[in-house]
């Protein structure tokens, strides 16, 4: 087995490699979204609410909801197939019925509504209510996000494409958190300032050890590694982790494309608990096997492998 030995950036040297970068296409299926859809579909509302809420990882919540003389809107009730779906939606507080308190669940839905939702599930709806609420305030909050760049009319339908490019792009925004405070304040958590960084994709996982691509999209986690250790190298009197890919691990390297680095400009971050702790290179061939040096006391090294 050919190994690759990865150092933080303060020890290394790196010529131009090769890097393993997340496979987009399968990204929204990994999360349980099928999109089974033409390019050129229609979605309804209650389809738009199911995806979202897979999409905050909230489908373990949705399996174990009791839907007993369950009331949401006026039309609908536990009859509905996705009446848990729109009832955690509600709780959230990611969507809301008229003033008569209908949601028309079976309309399709529309490019303001869309936008507003994901939004709305990323945390932005205070800044959006900023900037006018809906639908101008959201579809600014959405361009702001990169969620979207220029869009027809919000009241025309949305097509399935169209969406699940807004979906994808959402996966790597980062998520804004409010603070208790008697006036309205929040951190968002996008890596800078000395912020924190956890994205919407971060957060379906929920793990605490991530290898992020250029862009921020997930390429590794705690679930695809089969055994970390920990050893110590003489050479830089420092201890570094080792981590062995399990099959999950190895079928989502196999299945990444390959990107040529250049000038050292691409490479995967190394995130614990929301911080970068360092930058990972990759060759252009694969391993099962990778040595990480991250700047962590020897305690807190076995506090990040006692989690996996």
């Amino acid at each position: 087995m050919r190994r690759i030995i990865i150092f933080c950036i303060l020890f290394m040297n790196i010529l131009t490699v090769y890097i393993v970068a997340s496979d987009s296409t399968n990204k929204l299926t990994d999360m349980g979204i099928i999109f089974n859809y033409s390019a050129e579909d229609q979605i309804t509302r209650a389809e738009m609410v199911k995806m979202t809420v897979q999409f905050m990882g909230l489908e373990e919540a949705v399996n174990n909801y009791d839907l007993n003389n369950i009331y949401v809107f006026n039309d609908v009730t536990s009859k509905h197939w996705a009446a848990s779906y729109i009832a955690i939606a509600k709780q959230q507080g990611i969507i809301e019925g008229d003033e008569q308190q209908y949601f028309f669940p079976d309309k399709y839905i529309t490019y303001g509504e869309s936008v507003k939702i994901i939004v709305a599930s990323l945390g932005y709806s205070p800044l959006a209510r900023m900037q006018g609420g809906y639908p101008e305030g959201y579809i600014e909050q959405g361009k702001l996000l990169g969620i979207l760049d220029i869009i027809p009319a919000h009241s025309m339908l949305v097509k399935a494409e169209i969406l699940r490019q807004m979906l994808l792009k959402s996966l790597i925004c980062p998520m804004l958190v409010q603070k208790s405070s008697p006036t309205f304040d929040y951190c968002i958590y996008n890596g800078k300032n000395e912020n924190p960084l956890f994205t919407a994709e971060m957060r379906f996982y929920g793990q605490n050890f991530y290898l992020l691509d250029e862009n921020n999209y997930v390429v590794l986690h705690n679930r695809h590694f089969e055994t970390v250790s920990m050893a110590y190298d003489k050479t830089y009197s420092t201890y570094y982790l080792s981590l062995t890919l399990n099959t999950l691990g190895k079928e989502r390297i196999i299945s990444g494309s390959k990107i040529p680095v250049g000038n050292n400009e691409l490479y995967l971050k190394v995130i614990y608990n929301n911080q970068m702790m360092s930058h990972i290179y990759l060759s252009d061939y694969p391993s099962d096997t990778y040595h990480v040096f991250v700047n962590l006391s020897k305690q807190q090294m076995q506090e990040l492998i006692e989690y996996f």
